[in-house]
């Protein structure tokens, strides 16, 4: 997959993550590369960077906790950052729709898309193969 594709909503999808429970760094990439088919393969060395960064902007806050005798930081979304990951999945669900309609690719009714686990995956690599001719 075309890494521009991916850095341009990786924001997007952590805080998305968080916004079900508070998760520490490795939990977030291994939650996101599962719930992607493996689309989205973070490395740590991407993640904290942007974890700094969001943490900066106010739109997360971070707290350590022992686990089993280890320290973990866990990080947490805030308010502000609910309210900027309600605009981007706006902005991400306009998007989407626009490239899908340009491109002619129909979501299938729900009865074709049952039991396909795999249509949002072969749908993103369609626009990435698209984006790199």
């Amino acid at each position: 997959m075309n890494k521009n594709m991916v850095s341009g909503s990786t924001a997007m999808l952590i805080l998305r993550l968080l916004d079900e429970k508070d998760l520490y760094g490795y939990e977030m990439i291994d939650l996101l590369r599962q719930r992607s088919s493996n689309v989205f393969e973070l490395k740590a060395g991407t993640l904290y960077p942007l974890l700094h960064s969001l943490e900066v902007k106010n739109l997360v806050t971070s707290y350590e906790s022992e686990y089993n005798g280890k320290i973990r930081k866990y990080y947490k979304l805030t308010k502000n950052g609910k309210r900027y990951l309600d605009e981007k999945k706006q902005e991400w669900e306009m998007f989407s729709k626009a490239v899908a309609d340009v491109l002619c690719i129909h979501e299938p009714n729900k009865t074709e898309r049952k039991g396909d686990q795999h249509y949002e995956k072969r749908l993103l690599y369609r626009i990435a193969a698209f984006s790199n001719s």
